[in-house]
């Protein structure tokens, strides 16, 4: 029974739409029949407002769009397609079930959604955040104007950075134009000193204070591994409308969540089993595959010039929304407040409806251990391996015979909450990891490194090679209460 709150396909108006918020401030691409947006004005810092004639400025962001990406000319490559033309609010589905923290428990949660690999909004997590106030445009410009954050990587791989007084102005002038606006994916901006010799470390930690790690991912495997040679986890994110990160996976096989404090967020996702080249076509060449038949789809998808979010959502989304059902296509508007659970091995695609400020972090629970466990040990075999001793040396902590977990009945995936969890977690961990070693071993994760999940990908054929070994270790659990955990 899905939870209370729950939108189904959530639409309100009479064309079957969901309305388009009305903010002050808003800059959304227009609608069919309506002006398009002044800029808004600069924040009241008293700065002065974007000035497109501002050589100097605009020589700046030319400079910083070419490193970004250097298939564009900086001054047309960027608006050629004019995305800031169409409206991505028109005809909006809702298919997700939302529920609120206080009506569910880290065990519901379990077992109704990170088991069965179900994406969900929660909402009231950000009740208590100091975000709510610190995070708001105007607030975050004056407290981290002066500092850069990360807009891209270059041809070589080395992070493209932009101060923040400039990236808000870009927003507010030149970035309305653009057809993919720059965007800011920062997963270093807590551990970053400044200054010409470092002399003011880490002036952004204070952004880990205004928020924390909701209930249901705080217990994250990845914990046991130091911070210094863990994978990538968490990323500020901050973009104006039309900006995002296309369709992809996330690395490592890990789950992710995603909270929003200001603007909207669209969303698209599809399960494990849809095919790859079915959501995200090949670049420049026109892709069919006779097997996407089994979904009906004639014709998937036409020519797409780069992997942009804002491409996706105008040139393939059309072509895949007849087929949303067979599928099993996920569609979420994220709204301010809310967080959306992203199962792993799921693609999604994510644009800004409207700019957004939103934290994210990926994470590794029992759950999805076995994936990506799988994962680390193809991509970051090192890692892996002080992991592994870590989680054993634990399980012997809690006087675990690990010999005996050998040749034992397979455990099932343990629940909080219930007597002897932590007991029961580390054996079942130490017992997948032996199952595991007869698997074979998966090809090198592209995104094993990647520090931005805009272009990660989890090595999802060689993972679904995998499922029946992976399954054969698994347990499925229904609860007696009717939950199913399998």
């Amino acid at each position: 029974m899905p939870p209370s709150g729950s939108t189904g396909a959530a639409v309100d108006s009479a064309d079957g739409s969901t309305p388009r918020p009305q903010a002050a401030g808003d800059t959304l691409a227009p609608v069919a029949g309506q002006k398009r947006p002044s800029p808004s004005p600069a924040p009241e810092d008293g700065s002065k407002p974007a000035q497109p004639s501002d050589r100097k400025f605009l020589k700046r962001i030319a400079k910083t769009k070419v490193r970004a990406r250097s298939e564009l000319d900086p001054s047309v490559g960027w608006s050629s397609r004019r995305y800031q033309h169409r409206s991505l609010w028109h005809r909006i589905i809702d298919t997700v079930p939302r529920v609120d923290v206080e009506d569910l428990s880290v065990r519901d949660f379990v077992a109704q959604y990170e088991v069965p690999s179900k994406p969900v909004v929660l909402t009231g997590v950000t009740k208590d955040w100091s975000a709510n106030a610190n995070w708001q445009p105007e607030v975050f410009y004056n407290k981290y104007k002066k500092y850069k954050f990360k807009v891209g990587e270059d041809d070589d791989g080395n992070t493209v950075y932009l101060r923040y007084k400039h990236f808000a102005r870009y927003c507010n002038s030149v970035g309305l134009e653009d057809d993919s606006p720059l965007y800011i994916f920062d997963s270093s901006f807590a551990d970053r000193k400044v200054g010409k010799n470092g002399d003011l470390p880490r002036p952004m930690r204070p952004i880990l204070d205004d928020y924390e790690v909701p209930k249901y991912f705080s217990d994250d495997l990845f914990d046991m591994i130091s911070y210094s040679r863990r994978p990538p986890h968490r990323w500020i994110v901050i973009g104006p409308d039309r900006s995002g990160t296309g369709i992809h996976l996330d690395p490592l096989g890990t789950s992710a969540w995603n909270t929003l404090v200001v603007g909207y967020k669209r969303w698209c996702l599809f399960p494990p089993h849809i095919s790859k080249q079915v959501v995200s076509p090949r670049k420049n060449s026109v892709y069919y595959d006779p097997r996407d038949m089994r979904y009906g789809i004639k014709r998937v998808a036409h020519t797409v010039h780069d992997y942009e979010a804002a491409t996706w959502f105008n040139e393939v989304y059309p072509n895949l929304a007849p087929y949303r059902d067979q599928l099993e296509m996920v569609e979420i508007v994220q709204k301010p407040g809310e967080t959306v659970y992203v199962p792993g091995g799921w693609h999604h695609v994510v644009i800004n409806l409207s700019l957004t400020v939103a934290i994210t972090q990926n994470y590794c629970s029992v759950a999805n251990f076995d994936q990506v466990y799988l994962q680390a040990r193809a991509g970051r075999p090192k890692m892996t391996l002080r992991w592994r001793a870590t989680i054993e040396a634990k399980a012997r902590e809690l006087g675990i015979d690990l010999d005996a977990l050998r040749d034992a009945p397979a455990l099932a995936i343990p629940l909080p909450g219930e007597p002897g969890y932590e007991v029961d977690k580390f054996a079942y961990l130490v017992q997948m990891m032996m199952c595991l070693d007869a698997t074979p071993r998966v090809p090198r994760s592209s995104s094993s490194d990647s520090d931005s999940s805009s272009s990660s990908s989890s090595g999802s054929g060689s993972d679904s090679d995998n499922a029946g070994d992976r399954s054969r270790c698994r347990s499925k659990r229904v609860k007696d209460d009717g939950s199913d955990s399998g």
